[in-house]
């Protein structure tokens, strides 16, 4: 491992990070899989966690992690840009930072959640429901901006690669365009929340395939 360049490790993480991250975030309970909630509903999502609080005290770091593990890929990707695209990768970077950060706190929030406190009841957990979705939507803006930008800076010789590119840019621009109109608008959190998770997908695949780019880069350390 001590040996291992940062072309290797770091499309290791691309390809574990985001994965990681997905599989997990579908296990949460009051997400997509298990006692599902709508973003709208902060008492079901409490419901959700308190009820399966083995699953997500499981689940929830694992997301976490999973995340961080996503962001040291994308600066070992940002890495291995030279010359043209450099500083707008070296900007998207930047917010795709931010984002996972604030993304990792929604987590916490929702952890918190699961803690078993005494005199805790419902109500007095829901006002950490809705901080994890303000926290989820400004985490969402950042990175869906930090991607549209460090895809749209990523140079390619490769045709299909640049057609790949401008796609995930292109997603990444609607992705920021709903979760800003679930932010602006109470009637709309439910509908943004859910067409940007959507796109979560994509950003997974392409993600596990720069991992795989990357890896192929790797250059031996050492002698």
């Amino acid at each position: 491992m001590s040996t291992m360049s940062l072309e290797r490790l770091g499309g290791l993480a691309l390809i574990v990070g985001p994965v990681l991250a997905f599989v997990m975030f579908l296990l949460v309970p009051g997400g997509l899989l298990i006692d599902t909630a709508l973003p709208s509903d902060p008492h079901a999502a409490v419901n959700a966690l308190t009820d399966n609080r083995a699953m997500a005290t499981v689940a929830l770091p694992l997301v976490s992690l999973g995340l961080m593990i996503m962001a040291f890929g994308i600066y070992a990707l940002q890495a291995s840009v030279r010359g043209e695209g450099d500083a707008m990768t070296r900007t998207g970077l930047a917010f795709i930072l931010i984002g996972t950060v604030v993304w990792i706190l929604a987590q916490t929030f929702a952890l918190a959640v699961t803690v078993e406190l005494e005199g805790m009841s419902g109500d007095l957990l829901s006002p950490l429901i809705g901080a994890r979705v303000a926290t989820t939507l400004i985490g969402g803006m950042a990175i869906s901006l930090g991607f549209l930008i460090f895809a749209l800076g990523l140079s390619e010789a490769r045709a299909l690669d640049t057609w790949v590119n401008r796609l995930v840019a292109l997603l990444s621009l609607v992705s920021l365009a709903s979760f800003y109109w679930a932010a602006a608008s109470g009637d709309a959190l439910d509908t943004g929340i859910a067409i940007a998770r959507s796109l979560y997908v994509l950003w997974v695949a392409w993600l596990v395939y720069r991992g795989f780019r990357l890896m192929r880069m790797d250059t031996p350390s050492g002698g």
